[in-house]
């Protein structure tokens, strides 16, 4: 079943969730401070960093809101954060930066 705007409909069961980390912010605080987001619907989960893997000029860091989001980061960002593992974080994500494929039940 999915919800939408309050009214459920059948529909196959959800095949996977495609989230690319570029689109995912992480922020200590609950609300969207980027400018250029103004206006536009948003998810906003809370999480813990479970991971962080550092590469030559950015970090992809993996957080548990209920199931795994990733987001890359500056290694900069990632200082002035001050993201560690463990840390809890607010992750944030427009709603188009989500691609949702559907199970194909159709034989």
């Amino acid at each position: 079943m999915l919800d939408i705007n309050g009214i459920q409909i059948a529909s196959p069961p959800l095949a996977g969730l495609a989230l690319r980390p570029e689109e995912v912010i992480l922020s200590s605080e609950q609300c969207v401070r980027n400018p250029k987001w103004a206006g536009c619907v948003c998810n906003i989960l809370t999480g813990t960093i479970v991971e962080i893997t550092l590469m030559k000029s950015i970090a992809q860091v993996t957080v548990d809101v209920g199931f795994t989001i990733k987001s890359k980061l500056t290694l900069s960002s990632l200082s002035d954060l001050g993201l560690s593992e463990g840390n809890s974080v607010c992750v944030q994500f427009k709603v188009n930066a989500l691609n949702v494929s559907l199970q194909n039940t159709l034989r």
